[in-house]
């Protein structure tokens, strides 16, 4: 997993390994070269149906901070997960009121961090929010 330079630009890579069985894809980012980083991934429209709750599982890793001692401007160990409700279906993200957005919580990675001596571990988060618009 390579860390570009290029600011807030995900990429979609692909991740195998053969001795755990592991094959999949994944959003990457990291821009530490750049101050004051805020990366946004929305994800597409989801209909909530008859549902009334909406559970959310995250698979996810994160970087260790030390491996850019004095050479990031900015590295964060944690992600906010938030939400925000529609009664219609758009394919553009909503706009950026602070105030619209529902916090659902701080993610930090429990003991996956992965750094230059180890195996990428997989986080696990699942979070569920109750849901009364469209989607």
């Amino acid at each position: 997993m390579g860390c570009g330079l290029a600011k807030n630009l995900w990429v979609e890579e692909s991740f195998t390994n053969f001795v755990k069985g592991i094959n999949w894809r994944s959003y990457v980012v990291c821009d530490v070269a750049y101050n004051n980083v805020n990366n946004w991934l929305w994800s597409p429209f989801i209909d909530r149906g008859p549902a009334n709750r909406l559970y959310i599982e995250i698979h996810f890793t994160i970087r260790d901070c030390s491996l850019f001692p004095g050479n990031a401007l900015s590295c964060k160990e944690t992600f906010s997960l938030l939400f925000y409700e529609f009664d219609a279906a758009t394919r553009e993200p909503p706009p950026w009121q602070p105030e619209s957005y529902k916090l659902i919580g701080r993610i930090a990675a429990g003991e996956g961090r992965f750094n230059q001596n180890s195996d990428v571990d997989i986080n696990v988060e699942v979070k569920s929010i109750a849901v009364t618009k469209k989607g």
